[in-house]
């Protein structure tokens, strides 16, 4: 009998390994740390007080984003089945760099809640179809000589979220710099990595992997792609309302931890971006600005890549109150 072969090694970095040479994760990955790579955020304040506003006006706007991108949760779930996720993930790579373009021309509080209007919906416009696409990419199998390790869905959000964070640690850096010279340069200067996230969204695949089985139960090595552009369901708004009525009804728990979340996410950036009066009351340099502020982004960098072992050792609740917890 011949000797079998060992067990594979579930090495803590070979999931993400195997998720860096799907194509569709890597581009997601790529996209959304050029997208998060924000060079004017270290002196936004400054920003925006130079063109009129006031701090009751600064802090509205980030309400106003939160409204937008709610407002705009339905209608884009919709248009992605309609036209695609890639050209809604696309329209709101857009959607980030058109509101750049209005902030670095806005004076006055108006224009500024124009550019929320747009940076609103075009995180609306992402939120949804980066995780679909992500779930659509996961492969069922592998062939050998990819990997031995199955990448998990909780793996490739951990990739994604490392992504976002590198993005935005190197555009606090590189943006207390700029933002030292001049504020208004480090708003122009975020719209070369926005132009690029637009370049890395259009290398996705135009569909995602359609992971039909063969007879003998393998994914075959040349998978039929669906549609680029599925047919439009009239049903589809009322099926997605009715649907997130009936998870309001039967998963109030989970309502209210999104709730929460959605309020956390508008009181941590409140805290996180508009701390910089108090720096200036301390006379720190703005050059250091953004490296204090990238020390809390460094710590955050690599945890999420850790998540998925918490997952395995600790559960689902586990790991979701570690996550919640440490921050």
């Amino acid at each position: 009998m011949p000797p079998t072969a060992p067990p594979p090694t579930r090495h803590f970095l070979a999931e993400y390994a195997t998720l860096w040479r799907i194509p569709a994760i890597r581009w997601l990955a790529l996209g959304n740390g050029l997208s998060n790579m924000i060079f004017f955020s270290t002196v936004i304040v400054r920003f925006e007080q130079s063109r009129g506003l006031d701090f009751t006006e600064i802090f509205l706007l980030e309400s106003l984003v939160s409204v937008f991108a709610w407002l705009f949760d339905i209608p884009t779930g919709v248009w992605a089945d309609q036209f695609g996720r890639k050209r809604l993930l696309l329209a709101g790579r857009a959607l980030n760099a058109l509101s750049l373009v209005v902030t670095a021309l806005a004076q006055g509080f108006w224009p500024f809640a124009f550019g929320s209007l747009f940076f609103g919906a075009g995180l609306a416009c992402v939120s949804g179809c980066e995780s679909a696409l992500v779930h659509e990419s996961l492969p069922e199998s592998l062939p050998d000589d990819v990997s031995q390790t199955r990448p998990s869905g909780a793996a490739a959000f951990a990739l994604l979220g490392t992504a976002q964070s590198g993005g935005f640690f190197v555009g606090l850096i590189a943006g207390s710099a700029l933002g030292a010279v001049d504020p208004t340069i480090s708003v122009v200067a975020s719209l070369i990595p926005a132009a690029l996230a637009i370049l890395a969204t259009g290398w996705l695949p135009a569909d995602a992997p359609n992971h039909q089985k063969d007879t003998d139960g393998r994914t075959p090595s040349a998978p039929t792609p669906a549609p680029l552009t599925p047919t439009p369901s009239p049903a589809s708004a009322r099926k997605l309302l009715h649907g997130a009525w009936m998870t309001v009804l039967t998963q109030p728990r989970l309502v209210v931890l999104s709730l929460t979340q959605s309020g956390a996410f508008a009181l941590v950036n409140a805290i996180f971006w508009y701390n910089q009066p108090f720096f200036a009351r301390a006379k720190l340099p703005i050059v250091w600005y953004g490296s204090l502020t990238a020390l809390a982004v460094g710590c955050g960098m690599l945890a999420p890549l850790a998540l998925p072992w918490a997952r395995r050792r600790l559960g689902a609740r586990g790991a979701l109150a570690v996550a919640l917890l440490a921050p």
